[in-house]
């Protein structure tokens, strides 16, 4: 999760503008809503190929991974019961179609929410009057990656204790709890004086056009064939 999300800073796919993002988001929606095999599978290899590409090969392998959880859940599950006579009939041909499906949505789901950017985040809401909530995006940011840190070295814990999984919540929660105090400490000047400008940003035209292509590619796709 942590390499899926918050592996870079704010280069690559992140400095695609504002814009941008949003018009490729609806065009992704559009298409999933449409569902057509050949776009999804389009889609599938899309990402992946400009995660690998632009964000980094660990982000590629990461998502791979944690998107084929629910997707051979999903296939295995149908598959199952299929072969104890609940209906509808799933042949593992039909099975392996919903592994790359549900795996293609899910790619798609972590490649959008890494496009999305805690710095552009707070510069929007500068822009809408609310430099007193500016602040917040970039402290959820600092803090997912902490949390999932916890996380880890809690189960990590309950592991070498023989502890079930259900034990170790509670210990990571409370560290969690902690950091995001320290946290809102040390910033506490910053949320007493919002910003007033928004902060500095670079967009980057070529990662722009990329992005807008692959939606226009994958549109044309679904709408066409």
């Amino acid at each position: 999760m942590y390499r899926a999300l918050f592996l870079k800073g704010e280069g690559s796919i992140r400095s695609v503008y504002s814009t941008a993002k949003l018009t490729y988001t609806v065009i992704i929606v559009l298409s999933i809503i449409i569902g057509r095999d050949k776009a999804l599978l389009i889609l599938l290899l899309a990402h992946v190929l400009m995660g690998a590409l632009f964000i980094g090969r660990e982000w590629a392998s990461a998502s791979i991974i944690l998107s084929s959880i629910p997707a051979g859940w999903y296939a295995l599950t149908a598959y199952t019961v299929s072969l104890l006579g609940i209906p509808p009939y799933v042949s593992l041909v039909d099975a392996l179609m919903i592994y790359a499906r549900v795996l293609s949505y899910s790619i798609t789901i972590l490649f959008i929410a890494y496009m999305v950017s805690p710095v552009r985040l707070a510069n929007i809401l500068i822009k809408m009057g609310k430099p007193g909530s500016s602040i917040m995006p970039l402290l959820t940011w600092r803090l997912m990656p902490l949390g999932l840190k916890f996380m880890r070295e809690s189960m990590m814990i309950g592991s070498l204790k023989g502890e079930p999984a259900s034990k170790r919540l509670a210990p990571a929660l409370a560290a969690l709890l902690e950091a995001g105090g320290k946290t809102l400490h040390a910033n506490y000047h910053r949320l007493g004086s919002p910003p007033i400008h928004a902060l500095p940003v670079r967009n980057n035209v070529k990662y722009t056009v990329v992005i807008l292509s692959v939606g226009a590619a994958v549109l044309i796709i679904q709408l066409v064939f």
